[in-house]
C-alpha cells in the first residue's frame, strides 16, 4: 500500500512482475526497464497490452504530447483496424495513463469481445 493506495503486481511470463492497470480479455500492465543503449540510456516506463492469445506488445512512454506516440503505438495495434484508425486519425490520444486505460477498453470491445 502506497499513500493509501493499494497496488497489484502480475507476473509476467515468469519473467518479471508487472503493474496491473486493466484485466479483462485485454490486459494492460505497466512496468519500468532499464535501458543501456545509446542514447537511450536509463530507466524507462514501459506498458504492456496482452491479448486473449497470450501476444503481447510492449509500448515504451517517452511522447512529449502524449504519453505513448503515435510512431509506438499503431505498430502495436494492427491487429484492430478500428483501433487503429482512431489512434491513426487522432480521434484517440494517448495523453495519461487514464486515456491509455480508456483506449484499451475500447481496443477490447472493437475487436476481443467474447
Amino acid at each position: 500500500m502506497l499513500g493509501g493506495v493499494i497496488y497489484i503486481f502480475d507476473n509476467v511470463d515468469d519473467t518479471f512482475f508487472a503493474q496491473r492497470m486493466y484485466v479483462g480479455n485485454v490486459k494492460l500492465h505497466k512496468f519500468l526497464k532499464e535501458v543501456n543503449t545509446y542514447p537511450n540510456k536509463g530507466i524507462f516506463r514501459y506498458y504492456l497490452i496482452r491479448r486473449p492469445n497470450g501476444i503481447y506488445s510492449e509500448l515504451v512512454a517517452m511522447g512529449l504530447s502524449r504519453l505513448i506516440t503515435k510512431k509506438t503505438m499503431l505498430p502495436a495495434i494492427e491487429d484492430c483496424k478500428v483501433s487503429y484508425d482512431k489512434i491513426d486519425n487522432d480521434i484517440i490520444k494517448i495523453k495519461d495513463e487514464d486515456k491509455l486505460i480508456e483506449f484499451v477498453k475500447d481496443y477490447e470491445n472493437n475487436c476481443f469481445k467474447n
